[in-house]
Formats: C-alpha cells, structure tokens, sequence
C-alpha cells in the first residue's frame, strides 16, 4: 500500500482535478442509475391505479436518464482514462531515463527481455491500476450504499435476508484474487523470461543458423511458451470459475426476491412495482460485483506490476546529484598549454559480483599531463579494458584512486565529466541506421552547427579514420544502413566508423580501446598518423585568453606499432603494471613488450614480402 501511494503522490496527484471532474460524473452518474428502478417502480404502480398520466410522465423520466447516463459516464471514463494514458507516458520516461543512468555493473548482469517486458506488459497494467481499475472500484464504492438504500427504503427484511449472499459472493471474489496475486507474478516472470529468449534468438540469428541450432531455440522456445499458456490457463479457469459463482449467487439472490417478494405481493405488503424495482436493483450489485471481480484482478496484477517497474526506479544510481563542477584546465608540465591531468593513485578495481576471482587491477599508478599520449600495452585478460572503463567512468572507481586535475573523479558530476571524453571501445556498438546518422549522433552534446560546418566537420572525420575508400564501395555511401548492431560491416569498418563517430564530437580526452584489432597493417599505419594528427589539430584550439588546448590521450593495444610516439608506455600483466617507460626504453631490455615487438615486426615482415 505504501508503495501504492507513493506511486499517487508522484504521479497521479497532478491529475487531481481530471479525477476530481471524474468523481463527480461517476457519482451522479451512479445516482441516476438508482433512480431508475424507482421510476419503474412509480410507472407500475400507476398503471394499477390507472394514472395514465403519472406513468408517462415516469417513462418520460427513464428515457431521459437513460440519456444522462450515457453522456455522464462517457465523462467519467474519460476523466479517469485519459490521465491513465498521460502517467503510463511519464512513468515510461522516467523508467527509461533511469534505466540509462543505471551503472553498466546493472547492465552486466539485466536481461534485455525483462526490461523491454517491464517497461511494456508491466506499465500497461499499472495504467489499467490507475485507470480501468480505479473507475470501477470507486463505481463499486458509490453503487453499493446507494443501491442498498433504495432496497431497504422498499423492504428492510428483504434486504437483510440478501446480504448473507452478497458476503459470500465477496469473501469468494476476495479469496480468489489472493490466488491470483502468486500466478499473477509468476506470469509475469514468465513473459519477461520468454520476451528475453526470443530478443537473444533474433540478436543471435546469424550464429544460431551457423551451427543450425533451430530445434534447439525452438524446443527450448516451446518450453518456455508452454509453461506461459499453462500458467495463463490456470488463472482464466480461476476466473471461469469465480465469476459465474458469483452470478450464481445474484441469480439465488433473485429467486429470493421472488419467493418472498411474490408472497409480499399476494399478501398486499408490496406493490408489483416495487418487487420489479427490487429486482433491478439486485441485478445492478450482481453486475456491479461481477465487474468487481474482474477489477480484484487487474488490480492485483496491477500491484505486482508496480512493484516489479519500482523495483527497478528504486535502483541506486552510479553517483548521486552533486553540485560540485569540473575543475578547469591546468597548465600542462611542458608549458605548451593547458588541458586536463589524468592520474591513478593504487588504482585497484574488482568487478561486482566477481570478488571470487580477485581484482582485475591491482595498485596500477601514473600520472598524464596535459597534452601527453599513454599507452598501455598487455596480452588478452591483462586488465586494458577495464583501465579506460574506469578511466571514462563506464565503472566506478574505487574512492581516491582516479583523478582528473587534482579532483577525485568520484566527486565530480558523471554527465559533465563524460562530455570531456570520448571513448571508443575495442567492440564497437552501431545503431541500426545510416552510417551518416551513427557518426552524427557522436555530436550529440555539442554546439549546433551550421550546415556547411556538419559536413565539413564529418568529412574530416571519415577521413582521419580512414573510411573513403570503404564508402565508395557502398552502393549507398554514408546512407548505407548497417544493420543491428552494424552486421552488414566488416568489423575493421566498424571500429573506423565508431572511430569517425568520436572524432566527429568535441572532447578533450580520448580514450582508444584496441580500435586497431580488426584493421590490416597498412590501414593500422594510416590510423595511426591520423589519431596523433587529430591530437595536433584539437591543440591548436585555444580558450578566449589564448591558452593552447591540449588533448589528452589513451591508446589501448596489443600491437606495438600502435604505441611508437606515446609519451609513455604501461605493461600489464594479470592487473598489474610489469614495466613502464618510452617505445625506445622498453625494446632496450627483456620483457614481453619487447618480444611482441620483435614477433610483430617479423610477422609484419612476412607480410610485406608475401603481399
């Protein structure tokens, strides 16, 4: 219930003068819906008495309620809907915006299906709460004194002897929605688990043919739907059930009225009008306690939803709200200019949920002046990745071990922090358009720019990366659409267009994870004269009182070539920093950077004679 009112307090209370409207029709609207069998009631005793008058006067009466009704419970609906459609709307931005500010540690581990089914199946069912549900409880409410007034007004023992089974007709539909709660829940986990096979098979479709795994996705697929149906089969013959006992219970409670109203009648203590108004008047409370029913339902439903979407609302964030701004530009050691000091104190890092296997980096250090260039080389699981993740906050580092110009990047506001970087990882992510809308969408965050400064902007981006020649080749050049995730591309073109993408943005740290993997020597060689001259070209920028600004640089990769002209070097190995030092230092004494060198340098030789 708490969580419940939290959710009105946040999200319905806006809306309190549509709801406010909405209870005023749905009142009036009940009101006249009880008026009606007393107008029936007053035209039948008439026409006994043989006041013709009286009784078209009283049909004159239905007819126009009847009118009323239509018109006001239109109103009523509208009120309670149309506001149920508006917070389904905000709920879902609210859910979407948190789900992006969530920490990539909840990623890791969410399943794409029961996301996508919370933010779908589960908010459909919290607007048919606040909606569907609310209207018909609150008729419910209004229906019930109002109805068992008109009854005891026409006969006080009659209506006691009815209530026995209107009890029993509610402890029935009572005890059935607590059944329903528990399949409800397993329901929806059900759809969530079946929405997420069904995502990862289409994801996965090339592999899947690959190894003709069909049956298999298809069996399991079955299963899963199977055991759906099976559950949902179980809650509609609770429902088959419940609800025709409940008319049974209207029914006896007619055929009460009948037995001992008739008698009524023939001993002259109720006109035939009242036992017909009483009659209708049972039928209003089965109808009304049918649809009661129906509405235990969608309310139960509606909860487990509402629990399951804040479940997730209540997730905490990487970093609270702060107030705190970046720490301006420093002067670089060099006195070239100034830019942004990147520096690691014992860096030491576990990933959630994977403190069995230890840290992933242990007491790495070093510091990056503004304006230098780090490599950090190191084989397969030596730790690369996860230094530029911390390095670009895509995981939260450990308190004072990461800073930027002096400040614990802990303490520093995440949005404003990310627009100073740019990272490009090793496994590049491509959005199923155009090319030209994966590279623009890099510029996202920066000033608008006039026509002419885009398409100058983004041909020097297609340039430093290197992506010319591979759109000439396309059929449809920038508007080439790749596909999910960027399939129709090789992946050396989908680490250059991601690259483009980052060059294209305004930034003043760059991060590179191993974009170089996928690429040929030569293409590797001219990336690698592009990414120093795009550092050159953003130092020749310079802040209104003329300082130079510098870009610092991160470059990730296991090939050698790739860290010639960094300002310094970093050799990982199982989390830890082996060695450190220039290109040149490095290749003078024994170690694994060396021998990757010479290995490549032959390897590449091998390559040139054999081209």
């Amino acid at each position: 219930m708490r969580l419940f009112l939290r959710f009105v307090r946040s999200f319905a209370l806006p809306f309190w003068p549509w709801y406010l409207l909405g209870l005023i029709a749905l009142y009036l609207t009940n009101q006249l819906t009880v008026l009606v069998p007393r107008f029936v009631k007053e035209a039948l005793d008439a026409l006994g008495t043989g006041d013709f008058a009286t009784s078209r006067t009283r049909t004159w009466y239905i007819a126009g309620s009847a009118v009323a009704i239509i018109f006001i419970r239109t109103t009523s609906r509208l009120c309670f809907f149309n506001p149920g459609r508006a917070i389904e709307f905000r709920l879902k931005n609210q859910l979407f915006r948190h789900l992006l500010a969530l920490p990539q540690s909840f990623h890791d581990t969410s399943r794409v299906g029961d996301l996508m089914s919370r933010a779908t199946n589960d908010l459909q069912m919290v607007r048919a709460l606040i909606g569907f549900a609310g209207l018909q409880l609150l008729e419910a409410v209004f229906i019930l004194p109002l109805a068992l007034q008109q009854m005891v007004a026409l006969d006080a023992g009659l209506t006691g002897s009815i209530l026995g089974l209107l009890l029993v007709a509610l402890l029935v539909l009572w005890i059935s929605a607590q059944r329903v709660v528990a399949l409800t829940r397993e329901n929806l986990e059900q759809l969530a688990g079946l929405s997420d096979h069904v995502l990862d098979h289409y994801s996965a479709a090339p592999v899947v043919q690959g190894f003709c795994a069909q049956p298999a996705f298809t069996a399991r697929f079955d299963r899963l739907n199977d055991a759906y149906v099976a559950n949902a089969i179980k809650i509609s013959v609770l429902r088959s059930f419940v609800i025709p006992l409940v008319a049974l219970m209207g029914s006896l409670g007619v055929g009460l009225v009948l037995w001992r109203g008739g008698h009524r009648v023939l001993t002259g203590g109720l006109t035939v009008g009242a036992l017909v108004a009483y009659s209708a008047y049972i039928g209003i409370l089965v109808a009304r306690m049918t649809s009661f029913g129906w509405t235990l339902s969608v309310i139960q439903r509606g909860m487990v939803a509402l629990q399951r979407v804040y479940a997730l609302l209540d997730l905490p964030l990487e970093q609270p709200e702060t107030r705190a701004l970046l720490p301006l530009p420093v002067p670089s050691a060099s006195g070239k200019g100034i830019g942004h000091r990147l520096e690691a104190r014992g860096l030491t890092f576990t990933y959630p949920g994977s403190e069995a296997r230890g840290p992933s980096l242990r007491e790495v250090s070093f510091t990056l002046e503004p304006g230098e260039t780090l490599g950090v080389f190191g084989h397969t699981g030596s730790g690369k990745s996860t230094l530029v993740h911390l390095l670009a906050r895509v995981y939260t580092p450990p308190v004072g071990t990461l800073f930027l110009n002096g400040i614990d990047v802990c303490e520093l506001p995440l949005p404003t922090l990310r627009e100073l970087v740019t990272l490009v990882p090793q496994d590049p992510f491509l959005f199923s358009t155009s090319i030209r809308e994966n590279i623009l969408w890099g510029g996202t965050t920066d000033p608008p720019l006039s026509e002419p400064q885009r398409e100058a902007r983004l041909q020097r981006s297609l340039e430093l990366a290197c992506l010319e020649n591979d759109l000439q080749m396309l059929t449809q050049g920038l508007d080439t659409v790749v596909g999910a995730r960027g399939i129709t591309l090789s992946g050396g073109q989908r680490q250059r267009v991601a690259l483009a993408r980052a060059f294209f943005r305004t930034f003043r740290i760059l991060l590179l994870d191993d974009v170089l993997a996928a690429v040929d020597h030569q293409t590797e060689w001219r990336l690698i004269q592009n990414i120093y001259a795009r550092a050159d070209e953003s130092e020749g920028a310079a802040e209104g009182d003329g300082s130079r600004l510098l870009q610092t640089s991160v470059i990730i990769s296991h090939r050698v070539s790739a860290l010639l002209h960094a300002d310094q070097i970093l050799v990982l190995e199982q989390g830890q920093v082996v060695d450190r030092g220039t290109h040149a230092e490095l290749i003078s004494r024994p170690g694994a950077y060396a021998e990757t060198y010479v290995s490549q340098q032959e390897s590449s030789s091998r390559e040139v004679v054999h081209g």
